[in-house]
């Protein structure tokens, strides 16, 4: 988790910072030495920041071809990385709150207090902006800015785009129902992890019922859209081998 985090901050103090940056080393990715990796890799990530379409397709072409299976392992996540321009972020787990009206959870007891629709906090990542300001596991979040949340099957994917709308590094204000009382919190977004981190994450959490479809979404394109550049690469080599 502090891993993670070291990297969002130095993500986002580059996105923040303007500075232009020229292509990293890819080769340290395979060195034995987990320093040396670790160091190169954080190098890469800061280097996509910076200029993600770029990067891809730095990155695809010495993927394809890039002998060293070690090398192409180290390459798949950061290509990911770039494929996935960074969005803001803010580190939580989330499910909507009860709506008898939509019957997706099961109908409030009689005198059982029904709150505003929202989505209730159900884990808050550690190291991440919403540690930081503040939130808590069964936080209410009715509003995003400006955004009132609304009784929906698929509200916490709209929560996410709320917040994804804004970059890293912007300040949102976030109000909260807490032990019965109305707050807003401000907090300065991070960035968010890629579709396979957060897919791994909630597995490693054993929270597998909570990746979304669209995060597996996300995977499936970014597969089929590597799959399609192998094939396009396979093809143009053989054609160059008829010539």
């Amino acid at each position: 988790m502090q891993i993670r985090s070291v990297i969002c901050f130095s993500l986002l103090s580059l996105i923040l910072s303007g500075n232009a940056e020229e292509v990293p080393d890819l080769n340290s990715l395979g060195r034995a030495e987990y320093r040396t990796r670790a160091e190169s890799s954080e190098k890469v990530r800061l280097w996509i920041a910076r200029q993600p379409k770029k990067a891809l397709s730095v990155l695809l072409k010495r993927y394809l071809e890039e002998d060293d299976p070690e090398i192409r392992g180290r390459l798949l996540p950061l290509m990911e990385r770039a494929y996935f321009p960074p969005k803001g972020y803010v580190g939580i787990v989330m499910r909507p709150v009860a709506s008898p009206a939509l019957n997706f959870q099961p109908r409030p007891q009689q005198g059982e207090i029904i709150h505003p629709p929202g989505v209730t906090i159900i884990r808050v990542v550690e190291g991440t902006p919403a540690a930081e300001a503040g939130l808590q596991v069964n936080d209410i979040l009715l509003k995003v800015r400006d955004w009132q949340a609304d009784y929906d099957l698929s509200l916490n994917d709209r929560v996410a785009e709320k917040i994804q709308e804004n970059s890293p590094g912007s300040e949102i204000p976030l109000t909260v129902i807490r032990e019965g009382k109305t707050i807003t919190l401000t907090l300065k977004l991070g960035v968010l992890p890629t579709p396979s981190e957060m897919a791994r994450d909630s597995s490693k959490d054993n929270e597998r019922e909570l990746i979304s479809e669209k995060i597996l979404s996300q995977l499936s394109e970014f597969q089929g859209w590597l799959g399609d550049e192998i094939e396009k690469h396979e093809k143009n080599l053989i054609a160059g081998d008829r010539s």
